[in-house]
């Protein structure tokens, strides 16, 4: 796909970029410099290997170093019980990540993730992935929150009501089929 003439993965991007900015997250010099280290694409290559033969019952997750909605997401899983695996890195290698894991654009969100096999994109609520882990259905790739939505874990944001959104899964077709309503 190119980015260049893609309006709707364009419109999408300033979105999230918006999106980030809320939650804390910048791409501006001075947080870049007080950002943790990048991780080298060694060592996604190396976390995905290890995830692909490791405990599947480890919270993958790929994340930007800037992004506070993120870390929130992750503080929520840990909470609600999983263990959880961070790997910060930059919004180039995390597009990479999202491409390899087969996120298309109507999926997108701002940080991607994995368990026992199935991918994990955006603010999916603890219970709903404890859901399909419990159901694991064999003809669903992944589960994901589109976008950013206010009130999904890690978007909670004082004195802003909650958005209505849906957790959709989807298989390796890309069909989606709503899994949850919030």
């Amino acid at each position: 796909m190119d980015l260049r003439t893609n309006g709707a993965t364009l419109a999408l991007a300033g979105i999230l970029t918006m999106g980030l900015a809320a939650c804390g997250g910048s791409a501006d010099a001075e947080t870049a410099d007080a950002a943790p280290p990048l991780v080298e694409k060694a060592d996604y290559a190396e976390a995905a290997a290890a995830t692909a033969y490791g405990s599947s019952e480890t919270l993958v997750v790929y994340k930007s170093a800037t992004c506070g909605c993120c870390g929130k997401w992750v503080d929520h899983m840990e909470t609600a019980g999983f263990d959880v695996e961070v790997h910060e890195m930059s919004q180039e290698e995390l597009s990479a990540v999202k491409k390899d894991k087969g996120i298309t654009s109507d999926l997108l969100s701002c940080h991607t993730a994995e368990i026992a096999g199935y991918v994990v994109e955006g603010h999916v609520p603890a219970d709903d992935l404890k859901r399909l882990l419990k159901q694991s259905p064999d003809d669903v790739k992944g589960i994901a929150v589109p976008g950013m939505p206010v009130g999904s874990p890690g978007m909670e944001m004082e004195g802003k009501p909650a958005d209505e959104y849906d957790v959709v899964t989807f298989d390796k077709a890309g069909e989606t089929k709503v899994f949850a309503s919030h």
